[in-house]
């Protein structure tokens, strides 16, 4: 039997991957993504996008390598014409956008589709923590460039009390 022959039966015989080994798989890609091992980490999402084709998680790990290296344009893309292609309507990507388009300097395409995420109402509370923690990036960093001092946006209810305005 050829060399080739022999790699084509013992590819024939491989087990298929257990939602376990995928799951550990993922935790090593975000691990490589976060710290800078960001081919690697590109290698294995792609792998995991054709291990579990229709889930969200390989293309927030493509974007989040993209985002480590400052390539948010990037990470935008894969997330807008890769991701909510496959996955339309996610959730966990859709926040991800979100953070995408804040750090590519696109507050206000961030900020319109967080408050749109925010008040369907169907997040878990991952999701929202996140959202809320990049609306206020969004909102400090933009208070930042207005005053010298981080503001806080507050207005007088009938009652008189003091009251922190919605972003949304």
């Amino acid at each position: 039997m050829s060399d080739n022959n022999h790699l084509l039966s013992t590819q024939a015989e491989t087990p298929p991957v257990t939602s376990e080994e995928v799951k550990l798989l993922a935790q090593i890609g975000f691990l490589a993504a976060t710290s800078g091992y960001v081919v690697p980490a590109i290698r294995l999402f792609e792998g995991l996008r054709v291990l579990r084709p229709g889930q969200a998680f390989p293309y927030i790990g493509l974007a989040l390598a993209r985002m480590t290296v400052g390539a948010f344009q990037d990470a935008v893309r894969v997330l807008r014409e890769e991701g909510l292609r496959t996955v339309p309507e996610n959730e966990e990507i859709q926040v991800y956008l979100g953070l995408a388009l804040a750090l590519a300097k696109q507050p206000q395409d961030a900020q319109r589709l967080l408050c749109a995420l925010l008040a369907k109402n169907h997040l878990d509370t991952h999701q929202v923590d996140l959202a809320q923690g990049i609306q206020a990036q969004i909102e400090g960093h933009a208070a930042q460039k207005m005053h010298p001092k981080p503001a806080k946006v507050i207005e007088l209810s009938g009652n008189n009390k003091l009251k922190k305005q919605s972003v949304c």
